[in-house]
């Protein structure tokens, strides 16, 4: 994709995310970009057209984070931290969210959101084996068991508001819950050192 039309892109994302998708007008969307509405409409003919690439632009951004996340040379549980982290911060930052509106009024940006989808769950059950084969994870839990445990806490985080604003603003309760979350999975002493694999 044209230089332009990225920069088109980004100055969409961050009106769509402090303003919301349906009070942006094409002429403000040219005026962040710095470029005519002739412009805008040249690399994007409507709105339609836009939802959908913001939304692949933010999904293809944070799948390629995961996958950089599972691809690392850090150890097991720097790597489960990286990923829990990243998507944390898509949920944060309200691109998760904003993809969600995206895709309801583009269906085209189901296929993206599959694509998306299986990144996070290879990056997830790539990290769970890589615990498993190291001997890090509990004895007696498969991966599915385990997969399904972090993604529906990762699912909880990213639909309530409340719970994501606890989580952040309070570290000694985020601190505890996420020894009380890993701990139900791992086994005992996963994060020691040198040992944590």
């Amino acid at each position: 994709m044209e230089k332009k039309a990225l920069k088109i892109l980004d100055a969409t994302t961050r009106l769509f995310l402090r303003d919301g998708i349906k009070k942006v007008t094409m002429d403000e969307i040219a005026e962040s970009a710095k470029a005519s509405k002739m412009t805008v409409y040249k690399y994007f003919s409507d709105k339609d057209t836009l939802y959908l690439h913001v939304g692949r632009q933010i999904l293809q951004a944070h799948a390629a984070q995961l996958a950089a996340v599972a691809a690392s040379r850090a150890t097991v549980y720097q790597k489960f931290g990286a990923a829990l982290d990243c998507i944390a911060s898509f949920a944060d930052g309200g691109r998760f969210a904003l993809c969600g509106e995206l895709a309801a009024y583009n269906p085209a940006l189901d296929a993206e959101w599959a694509r998306y989808r299986q990144t996070y769950r290879d990056t997830l059950y790539a990290l769970i084996g890589e615990g498993m084969a190291a001997g890090r994870m509990r004895p007696g839990l498969d991966r599915d068991m385990i997969f399904y445990y972090i993604d529906m806490g990762v699912v909880y985080y990213q639909q309530d508001e409340a719970y994501r604003r606890r989580m952040r603003a309070d570290e000694a309760f985020q601190e505890r819950f996420m020894d009380f979350f890993i701990g139900n999975i791992c086994a005992d002493g996963f994060a020691d050192g040198e040992n944590a694999g």
